[in-house]
């Protein structure tokens, strides 16, 4: 079961899939753009914990919200505006030091966040356990 977020305003998308032991494969695709890593999953759980923690506060909050893995293979980090939107920086890298870093945005709606972090929470029980 891959956990997808996909971009309310374009074609991007982050896909999560379970991968080998330990490992989460994570991708972001779009028009003229595909990259994917390799994301350990020790020590990284709480992705779940940080979408429920944004469709908590789907209203609105101060200053960013993050999460990573444990060596930063993936970076989320999301702030919003007063019009329900959420912007969703995802940053993958591929290893340490990185070969590759990508840094793209997807813009959330308000009304996306209650499923993701149901989304989120399930696939976190799948994968990173």
């Amino acid at each position: 079961m891959p956990f997808i977020i996909r971009s309310s305003h374009s074609s991007l998308r982050l896909e999560m899939h379970r991968g080998h032991k330990n490992f989460v494969v994570a991708k972001v695709i779009g028009t003229n753009i595909q990259a994917e890593t390799l994301v350990c999953t020790y020590l990284s759980q709480g992705i779940g914990a940080f979408f429920g923690d944004l469709a908590h506060h789907w209203q609105g909050w101060p200053g960013r919200k993050e999460w990573f893995s444990l060596e930063e293979e993936l970076k989320l980090s999301a702030t919003c505006d007063r019009l329900g939107h959420i912007f969703l920086l995802v940053n993958l890298k591929n290893g340490t030091p990185p070969v590759w870093n990508l840094q793209t945005e997807l813009i959330l709606e308000a009304g996306q966040l209650e499923d993701l972090a149901a989304q989120a929470c399930a696939f976190e029980v799948i994968a990173f356990f």
